[in-house]
Formats: C-alpha cells, sequence, structure tokens
C-alpha cells in the first residue's frame, strides 16, 4: 500500500481539521507502477474537490487512484479495508534470499559434523601451509553463522511491520528496531517480555551466533592415544643345557663340561655388585614405550630365612699368652642347632715366639643339604652341615649357610677378652641367615619407557625336588599357571645343573672371615680384616652394612644367574610384546584398552604407508 499525502493549508487554526480526518490515495491494483509513473512525470494528476466539513484533503487523486477516506483518532491507525492478500508463491518467492540463507547456515554446520566425524580418533591430519584442523572448523563456523544470522534482520523488521498496523506501545518498536541491530537488542528484547514468539526466535539466534563460535573450538581436542604394534620382544627361558667346558674351583688340573662361560660370569657379577642391584633383561623395544603382557620364563630363585633366634652361645677358655707367661682367657662360640659354628677368639704366636697374632671369627660360611640335596659329581667340598630352616625342601641348585658379623659390630666377646674395639670396633650379637637357591618358573609382566621394568607377578617352586637324575630336572606348572597351549615343560639337564652347582660351591660357600691384631701393637693397635676369599670379604662387607646383607647378596646371585640364563643363545623364541607410538588424534579420548589398541595398530600400519601418520 503505498501513501500519497498533501495537506490543504487552512491557515491559522486549520490543525483542528487535520484530526477529523485525512484522505487517503490508493493505487489501482490493476494499474502498473509504470503507468502511474507516466501520469505523474506528465502532470495529469488533477486536485480533487475540497472535502466534507470535518475531512482534510491530503494530496491530489491522480488518475487510476481510489479515493478512501480514513479517521484518525488517539488511539491508532484504522484502515478502511485490509490490503489485498499475497499468495503463497508470491509469499515464499518474496522471502527466497532469506530461506536460502538459512540452508546455507545449516549446511556449514551438517559440514563441520562431516569433518569431526571423518577425523574422530584419527591423526591429526597433515596439510598445506600448516593449516590446522581447529582453523577449518571455526572458517565453517564463522559461515554459518554469517548465513544464519543473515535473515534475522528481515525477520525483526517485518515483526516491526506487523506490530505496526495495531496500536503498540512505542517501546515495543523501538526494542524490536533495536534487536534487528544486534545482540545487545536482542537480549533486551528477550528481556522486555513482549518480543513474541518469532522475535523471540530471531533475537536467541543472534544471541547463540555471538557466542557459538567459543563451543564450535571446543568440538576439536587432540589427545595423545598409543597404537601398538606387535614387534617388542623380550628373552624368556625354557631350558638349561649348557655345553661348555670349565675348570673345576681350586682343582687348576681339572675341568668338566656343562658350564657356560655366561653363566659363570654372571656369578661374579651378582657377588660383586652393590646390594639391591637390578639385573633387568633388556628386550627390543623399536618404539621407546613398549608393554609385556604375563610371561613365563625359567629362572634362579632364592629364598632366605633368618636363624639368629637359633643361635645358641657357649663360653670356652682359650689359652693367651707367650711361652713361659700364659693365662686362660674366656671365649665365647656362637652354634646352630646343626652344629654349624662361629668359634670364639683364638691365638697364633709368630715364628720366634716373640710376639703373638690374635685373632677373632667374624664370618663363617657353609653349603647345606637337606634329606633331598643332590650329590655332586665330585666330592671336593664337605657338605656335611644339614639344613636349618629348609629340611624339607630339596635344593636343586644350591643351599647356604653364614653365620657372621653385623652393623653394631663384631660378634660379642667376655669382657677381659681380647680387644679389638679399636677405631670404631664394637661388639654386637652375630646374626645368621640360611639361603636356598633353586630353579623355578616366574611369571612375568614387563614394560620400558625410558627404562626397563619387570614385576614378578607370581613364582613357582617344585618343593618335592629329590635331586637331579641321569634324566635331568624338570618343572611341571600346575594348571593355574599354565599358560601357554599345549603346556609347556621347563627343563634342566643333569650335567648342566652339576656343573653349576659345583662351580658355585667352591666359588662361594666355602670359607671365613676373621679380623686380627698384633698383641704388642705393631700396627698401633688396629685391627685388620682378613678373609679366606675375596668372596668373603663382599660378604663380610655387606653383613657389616645391613642386617640383611647375606640374603642381599644372595638375591643378587640368583638375579644375575637368571639374567644369564635368559640370554643363552639356545633359548626359544622371545616373548612378544605391544611397541606403542604416541600420536595425536582428533576426538575425545585416549584409546587405551588393549582391545582397542590392536584395532588402531592395523589402522596405523596402513596409514603410515601413505606416510600420513607422524609419530613422535
Amino acid at each position: 500500500m503505498s501513501f500519497a499525502p498533501s495537506v490543504r493549508e487552512h491557515g491559522s487554526g486549520s490543525s483542528q481539521d487535520i484530526h477529523h480526518g485525512i484522505e487517503m490515495h490508493q493505487f489501482d491494483p490493476a494499474e502498473s507502477p509504470a503507468d502511474r509513473l507516466l501520469q505523474h512525470a506528465s502532470g495529469t494528476n488533477e486536485r480533487s474537490n475540497a472535502p466534507a466539513s470535518g475531512t482534510v484533503s491530503v494530496g491530489a487523486t491522480p488518475p487510476g487512484l481510489r479515493k478512501s477516506t480514513t479517521n484518525v483518532n488517539t488511539r491508532g491507525v484504522e484502515h478502511a479495508r485490509d490490503p489485498v492478500p499475497m499468495s503463497l508463491w508470491r509469499a515464499v518467492t518474496a522471502w527466497v534470499a532469506q530461506i536460502a540463507s538459512w540452508v546455507l547456515g545449516l549446511c556449514f554446520y551438517i559440514a563441520i559434523i562431516v569433518v569431526l566425524r571423518r577425523f574422530d580418533k584419527q591423526s591429526v591430519p597433515s596439510w598445506p601451509y600448516d593449516i590446522q584442523l581447529s582453523a577449518i572448523i571455526n572458517l565453517l563456523g564463522t559461515f554459518g553463522d554469517v548465513f544464519l544470522i543473515a535473515p534475522v534482520g528481515s525477520v525483526l523488521g517485518q515483526t516491526r511491520w506487523i506490530r505496526s498496523r495495531t496500536w503498540r506501545p512505542l517501546e515495543e518498536i523501538c526494542a524490536l528496531d533495536a534487536a534487528s541491530r544486534g545482540a545487545k537488542g536482542s537480549v533486551e528484547l528477550l528481556f522486555s517480555g513482549g518480543a513474541g514468539t518469532l522475535a523471540s526466535y530471531g533475537a536467541i539466534i543472534t544471541v547463540l551466533a555471538l557466542v557459538s563460535g567459543t563451543f564450535v573450538q571446543q568440538t576439536v581436542k587432540t589427545p595423545t592415544f598409543y597404537p601398538c604394534e606387535a614387534t617388542a620382544r623380550i628373552p624368556i627361558a625354557r631350558t638349561l643345557n649348557s655345553t661348555g667346558l670349565y675348570q673345576l674351583p681350586d682343582e687348576p688340573d681339572l675341568s668338566s663340561w656343562g658350564l657356560d662361560a655366561s653363566m659363570m660370569a654372571a656369578a661374579y657379577t651378582g657377588i660383586y655388585s652393590p646390594t639391591n642391584a637390578t639385573f633387568g633383561v633388556a628386550g627390543a623395544c623399536p618404539s621407546g614405550n613398549c608393554s609385556w603382557p604375563p610371561f613365563q620364563t625359567l629362572a634362579v630363585c632364592n629364598t632366605c630365612a633368618n636363624l639368629t633366634s637359633q643361635l645358641k652361645r657357649s663360653t670356652e677358655t682359650m689359652t693367651y699368652g707367650l711361652p713361659g707367661n700364659y693365662e686362660k682367657k674366656s671365649t665365647y662360640v656362637y652354634s646352630l642347632p646343626s652344629g654349624f659354628e662361629l668359634s670364639g677368639d683364638y691365638q697364633i704366636p709368630t715364628l720366634d715366639d716373640k710376639d703373638l697374632e690374635l685373632w677373632r671369627p667374624t664370618l663363617n660360611v657353609t653349603l647345606t643339604r637337606g634329606p633331598a640335596q643332590f650329590m655332586l659329581p665330585q666330592v671336593y667340598y664337605t657338605l656335611n652341615k644339614s639344613a636349618e630352616a629348609f629340611t624339607n625342601n630339596g635344593s636343586v641348585l644350591l643351599g647356604v649357610v653364614a653365620i657372621g658379623l653385623t652393623p653394631d659390630g663384631l660378634p660379642a666377646q667376655p669382657n677381659g677378652s681380647i680387644s679389638f674395639l679399636q677405631n670404631g670396633w664394637t661388639n654386637a650379637k652375630p646374626v645368621a641367615h640360611e639361603c636356598l637357591l633353586q630353579y623355578c618358573v616366574r611369571n612375568i609382566t614387563a614394560n620400558f619407557n625410558g627404562t626397563w621394568n619387570e614385576i614378578v607377578e607370581s613364582t613357582y617352586t617344585d618343593q618335592s625336588a629329590t635331586g637331579i637324575g641321569t634324566d635331568g630336572y624338570e618343572i611341571t606348572l600346575p594348571a593355574s599357571m599354565q599358560h601357554e597351549k599345549p603346556a609347556v615343560n621347563y627343563t634342566v639337564t643333569q650335567m648342566s645343573s652339576s656343573a653349576l652347582s659345583s662351580w658355585l660351591a667352591g666359588f662361594l660357600a666355602i670359607g671365613n672371615g676373621s679380623v686380627t691384631r698384633s698383641s704388642s701393637g705393631a700396627t698401633n693397635g688396629q685391627a685388620t680384616p682378613y678373609y679366606s676369599t675375596t668372596q668373603m670379604s663382599v660378604l663380610a662387607n655387606a653383613m657389616n652394612s645391613s642386617y640383611n646383607g647375606f640374603p642381599d647378596v644372595m638375591d643378587n646371585l640368583a638375579a644375575s644367574l637368571t639374567q644369564a640364563l635368559r640370554q643363552l643363545p639356545y633359548q626359544p623364541s622371545q616373548a612378544i610384546g605391544q611397541a606403542c607410538y604416541a600420536e595425536v588424534s582428533v576426538g575425545h579420548a585416549c584409546v587405551r584398552d588393549m582391545g582397542h589398541v590392536e584395532k588402531w595398530s592395523n589402522a596405523v600400519e596402513r596409514r603410515s604407508t601413505t606416510g600420513a601418520v607422524t609419530r613422535l
């Protein structure tokens, strides 16, 4: 509808006539706008006659216009007749741009979903110019916001026009106008309470478009996940079947078969390493981050028992002094129920009988054997001491018992005895330990992430072993521990076990230690340690450093022998583990479940052939 008002002058006081009526000209719908424009340009418009009393003539009535009269009052505008209704097609075509804009906005949001779905839980793509996936998502979101908010101004303008057809407060018209200009006006419109349904939707869309960018950015997360490949390896042992030639300890003219050099080296490494040393077996981990599910291996286990409470102290008398000046002194002897003992003080005169060497035993170590103990093929070592703590356990490898000093000082002797208390030596009750070396099977889990770490989940030893026969020794696991099908047996040949036991007996178990000083103080009164073998000095120092020094050394020995056993060249295939590669993925969670890891591993392997995967 078009209006062409023209107010006719009435002179002074004519303003009252304006309130009586306004003559309105309505174009003939049948006449085209071009015809009306030509008529107006050619000057064919004619002034209409003066209106009836109570009306004001507004403008001329050009040809082709229908004349209508409308009264104006303080409540608003009342049209004489409604506009001609618009057809549905014209209504739709009038909003083509707005509808197309909303469709495009929806397409951009759908594109965001498609892109996120495509790269969800995948490696971050590598695009030219270092373009990031988040930049693509933000760009799509920005275009979506632009096309979504574009029709809102038209919608709010249409609402404002609809409201103006009936009487409305001016504040509503102003609020709708402000809402069509930005988010601030939209918020004010929502809180004004008179927005109406259509205008409220437009205001909400305007506000959401303002904050949607922040949430669109949150849709892209790049956590690190770890696809894994079954390429990690770690050695295991199934058998001991050594054939190497070795020399019998303390018998340089005799040698035998059945002991590899690596096992002998392992014994030295175990004894001379610091207590509580680590003897991990290095595997192959190509990624630097590997893990192994539980696997089983043949090993050497050490079990120790503290026998200190079983020590009995007895008093003996020793002869002290040089010829012609002898005196009697008391000394303590510490013994176990089996008869194994740590003797008391004694003296050794010099060759010219002019001085004395005074001795105090500090350590005594020997082999033990239970009722099911093996017999060495060569009888060069006295095995005449029965086991104390493991009388029902047949040690297939070796049993060792020790009585010796502690961190508190030398084994205590009576007051008035020979003095060895200079330079920090004190009197203390000795300790006693028995340790049992056995073949065993260990259930282990392992991982590597810069350092090797093995965790022993369980250990099985055959406590019913009665020794090794001509067929060797075999460990059969109970069904509850069998992890492989068919079941695996762990074997030790008779020659290998006898050779290792014989060599260890001479290397380690027969020996003692003492401290000595001259009675005349030729060494400035200092007590000088003396040990029968270098190995005994290691044991004495360990026991003097810790109350568990002897078990710690034996633990080292067992761990070192196990390490060498697992690395023997004739062992079977190694245990297989997962080598995991750190990758940055698009998604909401890291993949850590091993079941999913295998699937990711296959996917990563396929992608790696195209160079699309970047491993850190």
